[in-house]
């Protein structure tokens, strides 16, 4: 048991509280139904992705999985909610948060290239945040991650035991 509550209180799941013991912290406790039906999508592009679509000059991003992962939660939530989306940059999300539709909702799904202080942003405003493959330590927040480096050495392992010598990735 105390190891199962030290590793919930390294993944920030619990707190410590002097007097009370463990309990469940905030970045869970926002998890539960929300406030109102809203469940905001916010896209941040890859600063070092750049399309072939050139506007004014500059590239325009283009994520060629972004509909894919919006028809998927749209399938998935829409009867039980309502899906809100926008891109925002992640240098831009000061100025343009306030005045986007995810502005109304109480739970932001983040996908894209999220930083710890648009994170932290986002909870400075009652939001709660769940991020898509975040990786940055220290910043408490719940995440979704899929291990692509796992995947691909089951997959190399595989085609070892299979004799291949010359593999390439």
């Amino acid at each position: 048991v105390r190891r199962a509550l030290s590793r919930l209180y390294d993944e920030n799941i619990i707190v410590k509280i002097k007097g009370k013991g463990s309990v469940v912290g905030d970045m869970v406790r926002c998890l539960k139904m929300p406030d109102n039906r809203f469940i905001g999508v916010l896209m941040l592009p890859f600063d070092d992705i750049q399309s072939e679509n050139v506007a004014n000059g500059k590239y325009v991003y283009a994520n060629p999985y972004a509909q894919k992962i919006y028809r998927a939660i749209y399938s998935e939530l829409s009867d039980e909610y309502d899906i809100l989306l926008d891109t925002i940059s992640a240098k831009e999300i000061r100025e343009k948060f306030p005045l986007s539709v995810l502005n109304k909702a109480d739970k932001i799904f983040a996908i894209g290239e999220v930083r710890g202080e648009t994170v932290r942003y986002l909870q400075s405003l009652g939001k709660c945040v769940v991020v898509y493959n975040f990786f940055e330590k220290n910043v408490p927040v719940a995440k979704v991650n899929n291990d692509e480096r796992l995947q691909y050495r089951l997959m190399t392992e595989h085609f070892i035991r299979q004799g291949h010598t010359q593999i390439a990735c």
